[in-house]
Formats: structure tokens, sequence, C-alpha cells
């Protein structure tokens, strides 16, 4: 599926999901609010657990809807939770749905630039970044190994994905998740592989194919190809060094 050229024709929904142990909402998450907002049509953050009045406000302003829920599941099960608040058949009216977590820090580089590009491939889903193939893997993982897959921090989702019956039992479907690696071992790890062996095409914004078997993951990779929004602490402190 290619998206129109012209930005303003195109559709989405934002699902952004926030979790802070002591409710506190930190300045980089309405200022990326702000970033993605033009982007979307419609931006809908899930809150994992408590959020404090200061943090309501900040995240009310710079939102269309608010979804506060119990902490339970990680940021995947606040993805499903967004998933089935919207429903399928209002997700179908858009022509992308983006799942994004409050892990990712900018903008630092204009989203312009990264939706220019992703907009005239022709796919069924895409994220920034991929995470290598590696012999390790997490509990929960039906594979003994870790397969290549498009990280779950930023993911996008086409309407000729999130109408076909074959990704809504994806979320429908999901088990329980009680602990992190779980959550990364049922979702994150199968599910680039496994979208792909069901037909859908799929593709990433930052192509690090050039560091398999040097690194798995690569945060380098992210500023050396202007991403537009770092992930974690360490890669803020390389965009600042670098």
């Amino acid at each position: 599926m290619i998206l129109p050229e012209n930005e303003s024709e195109i559709s989405r929904i934002a699902i952004y999901v926030v979790f802070d142990k002591d409710g506190i909402i930190d300045d980089y998450v309405p200022y990326f609010l702000k970033g993605i907002k033009p982007y979307t049509t419609h931006l809908l953050v899930v809150v994992n657990g408590y959020v404090n009045y200061e943090g309501y406000k900040k995240i009310e302003e710079t939102s269309d809807e608010i979804l506060v829920r119990e902490n339970k599941g990680y940021d995947i099960t606040g993805y499903r939770e967004g998933l089935a608040h919207i429903g399928w058949d209002k997700l179908s009216e858009y022509d992308e749905c983006m799942l994004i977590t409050s892990s990712l820090f900018g903008p630092i580089y204009p989203f312009s630039e990264m939706f220019e590009k992703m907009n005239s491939q022709d796919l069924d889903f895409w994220g920034v970044t991929k995470f290598h193939k590696c012999e390790y893997t997490f509990r929960g993982c039906k594979y003994n190994y870790t397969p290549e897959h498009i990280q779950s921090s930023f993911l996008v989702i086409r309407k000729s994905m999130t109408t076909n019956k074959l990704y809504q039992q994806v979320w429908d479907e999901m088990p329980e998740i009680e602990d992190y690696e779980t959550a990364i071992g049922i979702f994150e790890l199968p599910f680039t592989k496994e979208s792909i062996e069901k037909g859908f095409k799929a593709g990433v914004y930052i192509d690090t194919t050039d560091l398999e078997g040097v690194t798995r993951y690569h945060a380098g990779g992210r500023i050396n190809h202007k991403s537009p929004m770092p992930h974690h602490e360490a890669e803020v402190l390389l965009t600042v060094v670098f």
C-alpha cells in the first residue's frame, strides 16, 4: 500500500503509551507529542497507571484523547487496550495506525523527512529501526533465537493490515503478559517474521544492514541516518557527542 504524495490527504491515528511510576509526565513527552501531532488525525495517549494533575494537563494540551488504565502488561498491553478502545471498525477509517511508546525522545530531526520517505514505499507495516537476528531469545518467544525484527517502540500499521483478520487476531488472541521479558518474547520478537510469512510487506526508515554482525543494537546507526527520535538515554548522549 502506497500513500498519497500530499501529506494532507493522509489520515493517521496514533496510540502513544506512557508510564511513570510516580505519575509524572516529563517535558520530553509533550514535546514529542507536539512534534508528531501534525502527522495525526487523532492522537490517543494511553497512560499505564497513575498520572498526577499537572501531568494530565500536559498531555491533555497535546493530544485528542486520554485513556488511563491499570498498569498491567507493559507497553504491549497498553497498545492492545488502545486498539480495543478505538475498535477495528473505527481503525479501518485511517490510512495508518502508529503505535508509539514514551521510551522515545525527540524530534531531533524533522518527522517530515521520515514520513516523506516512507509514504512512497509499498508497505503494510514499518518502523524506524530493526533489531538484528541473534542467538539468544526472551521468555515467551516460540523460537530458540531472536529473529530479525522491527522494534515496537515505533510501529506503523497501514490500512491494508489493520483491516485484515490475520493482524487483528494477533491482538485479539494475545495472552496476558506478566513481565517485561515476556512482553518482548510474545509480541515484538515474532511479529515481523510471522507477519512477513503471512504475506505482509515490511520496511524500516533506517537501514542498518551494514551493521549486521557488528552489533545487534544500533544507536549510532540511528544518529548517522538522522533518526528523528533517539531511543533511551544512551542514544541521547550519543547525539550530543556526535
